[in-house]
């Protein structure tokens, strides 16, 4: 079955080498409603996101061992973690290094300092597709059983829970607290 958190508090990891930085994310996110698991190394990274499946990424370039480069197209590579979404938030900031982002996997790209506003947003949207790809892909697996006539009594759970909760395009609750 394909799993759906549609009401679930998206839990988003925050991979930076500088704790300051993690810190100002994780707080940033926490009163912004989303849980976070943060860690200062791209090994790590890769570890908890297969372990935990993070609902977003926030992923720095610059790190000892493994760039944020290698490790974004990594997560791609891996099965369990090839359609979480990823934002490179990094004090690079010429076309070719976002270029780069892109190319190994990233979603989007934010340059240090970025406007908390705007990664809110865009945090919040990347989510808010993952959510909606999930339960399309729940929709369309449920559908292909009911034609083939194999659905069960989880089938038709699974059917009225997406039929209350499938998420609607709604604006982001943003906090800006100074």
């Amino acid at each position: 079955m394909v799993q759906t958190n549609l009401n679930d508090t998206p839990l988003i990891l925050i991979v930076d080498d500088d704790a300051l930085q993690r810190e100002v994310l994780q707080v940033t996110l926490e009163m912004n409603g989303y849980k976070t698991l943060t860690t200062n190394n791209g090994t790590s990274a890769l570890q908890y996101a297969e372990k935990h499946l993070p609902d977003l990424i926030l992923l720095d370039v610059r790190m000892n061992g493994l760039d944020g480069y290698e490790v974004c197209y990594r997560l791609r590579e891996n099965r369990h973690t090839h359609r979480i979404p990823i934002i490179i938030i990094s004090g690079l900031e010429r076309d070719e290094d976002q270029r780069i982002a892109i190319e190994a996997g990233a979603n989007d790209f934010l340059s240090k300092p970025f406007n908390r506003m705007i990664m809110l947003n865009r945090i919040h949207t990347l989510i808010h597709l993952k959510q909606m790809h999930e339960a399309l892909e729940a929709r369309d697996m449920l559908l292909e059983k009911a034609l083939n006539g194999r659905l069960t009594n989880e089938d038709y759970e699974t059917i009225a829970y997406l039929l209350q909760n499938t998420p609607q395009l709604e604006p982001p609750n943003l906090s800006f607290n100074r």
